[in-house]
């Protein structure tokens, strides 16, 4: 009996980590900002520098939701090698009061990236995999808005 359990676990763990590795968002936190300073670092990097354009936003007094349209790109190295012919990647920015009273126009941001990349063998767009490159990418875009976060936040 605790042989047929543990072996019940065991596919349980590999199934499941089959399955998570298909289909991937990067997620990061970028700490606290402003509803003024979210949109004006998203201007300046996502739209001036990176070129994204936004399909979607929304902002109430407790919250800020952004979310860009797919921005073509060329393949990664590493999608390249997995049959990757056209490669296209996404951005959202989701931000929420912390809780507490009074701290309304401090927000907490959350970032996510998403891929959706076209393999030449199927012939199809499939949203996810999340390569090594893919996820540099999408760290580098988090890591230059959370600096820049922080560099607003001191400056209250």
């Amino acid at each position: 009996m605790r042989r047929i359990v543990w072996l019940f676990f065991i596919l349980l763990a590999v199934g499941c980590a089959g399955s998570s590795a298909t289909i991937k968002m990067y997620n990061a936190d970028l700490g606290i900002a402003s509803a003024y300073g979210i949109r004006e670092q998203v201007q300046r990097l996502l739209i001036n520098k990176y070129h994204y354009v936004i399909a979607y936003a929304d902002e109430t007094n407790n919250r800020v939701y952004i979310e860009t349209d797919w921005l073509d790109r060329l393949p990664f190295a590493d999608e390249r090698r997995m049959g990757v012919e056209q490669a296209k990647s996404r951005i959202i920015i989701e931000a929420r009061t912390r809780g507490r009273t009074g701290e309304a126009s401090r927000l907490s941001v959350k970032f996510k990236g998403e891929n959706m990349l076209f393999f030449a063998d199927t012939g199809s767009w499939e949203r996810g995999h999340m390569t090594k490159e893919a996820r540099r990418y999408f760290k580098e875009l988090a890591d230059e808005l959370k600096t820049q976060f922080a560099a607003m936040v001191r400056e209250y």
